[in-house]
């Protein structure tokens, strides 16, 4: 299974890339799921408020009042925006949940389990928001979702007989269960939120602003060219037989075609037991990865850089001692790894200007020719060993668990050695840690502490993410070195 995954996400990255000729590595959605199920989200809710505020909750009216808002052209734009927004944030949620299933973050587990439990209460609100309609469809929905809870024991068998044959009139109580299901739901998937992130450092919610405001233009644009019309009113004197149907929301009911509601109940479990199980598989090492970082305490001056910069809040800063200063008493900060938040990416070890946080890492792979004059700094959670080796014959390779672990001061002793032309940082595209391309480009450019001392050339340092081509890379840098060295007319 986890070869499986390692080669789904390649595939996912070069689909990825891919997508960058059209949008650009920085507006990539791919690349934003999480934060477009998010924005995607707010859409739909803010959309949401507008259609309640001339909803009709008495079923005897609800679909006369539905009808009523869409005749109008911005009660019809809301609605499609609403729904098409609801149907995105579906897909987005979905695309999110592959992409963390392939990097294998499901050992995040407060952050998976949210993620999954946030999916599933969001199929809940879109199918009580398709029965407050009180359409065809609607009716459909209520008589599958009968014939499915009455398969559980506090059920009464003639639930479906009893939903079917009701006047409409007469279920004011059930419409009202259903809003509140709306309402209640939708709050709790912003607590969801919160919670998905709230282990997190630096979390950014929204994607790129051009990528909103192409949303918000396509759900428009949908809403006018397309726009969302309700069914045949339902009735108590015929069978919902025929009617449209979202296959976002509502695939799961597909499975009562081909088996019975015990045997759907019975997938629905095993398909969420193997979800939650997930996190508790033991761990497979298939990425190079550090251990646990130790804090050198006495040498640690409580400056916090590694606490900022550390992207799963797993370090704290802990009061050690009293220190005085006069005659007032002030406790000292020292730096605190929590082993079981690390996720052991080792970008606290680069947060350091003293140097205080330590960790083996893996020994330089030599150069394959003494004219491979580059310093090679690989990030090995995007590259495999074979991969590593293979960049030998462009130079001395230093494999790193992240490329946020490169340290300045690093870059600077092998730089004053004088054996090296040029320095190449090969990251992910998408740090699987998140943080590190991010840390390091600002370290590196002196605007992130700890910055890169001024003695190093910062036009002989690239980066350059592996899924981009590697030869396109070397050539821009090589002619950009030689422009360097050119001689001043």
């Amino acid at each position: 299974m986890q070869s499986f995954l390692v080669k789904g996400h390649r595939l996912y990255l070069r689909i990825a890339a891919k997508l960058n000729w059209i949008t650009g590595t920085d507006e990539n959605p791919l690349y934003f799921a999480g934060q477009l199920s998010f924005v995607t989200f707010l859409i739909a809710a803010l959309s949401g408020i507008y259609l309640f505020i001339f909803f009709q909750i008495d079923p005897a009216v609800a679909y006369q009042s539905v009808e009523e808002i869409s005749s109008t052209l911005l009660g019809s734009l809301m609605r499609g925006v609403h729904r098409y927004s609801s149907d995105a944030f579906i897909v987005f949620s979905l695309i999110h949940f592959l992409h963390t299933l392939l990097l294998r973050k499901y050992h995040l587990k407060i952050a998976w389990f949210s993620g999954i439990v946030m999916i599933f209460v969001m199929g809940l609100i879109g199918l009580s928001g398709f029965i407050l309609v009180w359409d065809a469809k609607a009716k459909l929905l209520g008589l599958l979702s009968a014939q499915l809870l009455t398969t559980l024991p506090i059920f009464e068998p003639t639930l479906p007989i009893a939903f079917v044959l009701k006047d409409p009139h007469l279920l004011g109580g059930f419409f009202r269960v259903m809003l509140f299901a709306h309402l209640f739901f939708s709050l709790g998937v912003l607590i969801l939120f919160w919670i998905h992130v709230m282990r997190m450092n630096a979390v950014r919610l929204l994607p790129p602003r051009n990528i909103t405001l192409g949303l918000l233009a396509l759900f428009g644009i949908l809403a006018l060219v397309v726009p969302v019309r309700s069914d045949l009113p339902a009735t108590s004197l015929f069978l919902p037989l025929h009617t449209t149907w979202d296959w976002y929301y509502f695939a799961g009911y597909q499975l009562l075609r081909w088996f019975s509601p015990t045997l759907v109940w019975v997938l629905w479990v095993a398909a969420g037991i193997v979800l939650f199980a997930l996190p508790f598989l033991p761990k497979v090492q298939e990425r190079l990865a550090l251990s646990v970082p130790e804090i050198d305490v006495e040498q640690c001056d409580g400056c916090r850089q590694c606490y900022l910069d550390c992207p799963y809040s797993a370090i704290t800063m802990r009061p050690t001692t009293s220190g005085s200063v006069g005659q007032m008493q002030r406790p000292v900060f020292k730096a605190s790894i929590d082993p079981a938040l690390c996720v052991r990416c080792g970008i606290c070890i680069a947060s350091c200007h003293l140097q205080a946080i330590s960790v083996p890492i893996p020994k330089p792979l030599p150069a394959q020719e003494a004219e491979a004059s580059l310093l090679i700094y690989a990030c090995g959670s995007s590259l495999t060993v074979e991969e590593l080796h293979e960049l030998r014959k462009y130079g001395t390779v230093q494999p790193l668990a992240c490329i946020g672990d490169l340290h300045p001061a690093m870059v600077a002793e092998q730089w004053r050695t004088g054996q090296y032309s040029g320095v190449m940082l090969l990251h992910c595209e998408r740090c699987y840690y998140r943080l590190g391309p991010q840390w390091t480009q600002l370290r590196l450019s002196r605007y992130r502490r700890p910055q890169l001392p001024k003695d190093v050339p910062t036009d002989r340092i690239t980066m350059c993410p592996t899924s981009a081509s590697l030869a396109e890379c070397l050539a821009a840098f090589q002619q950009q070195s030689e422009q360097i060295d050119e001689p001043v007319q």
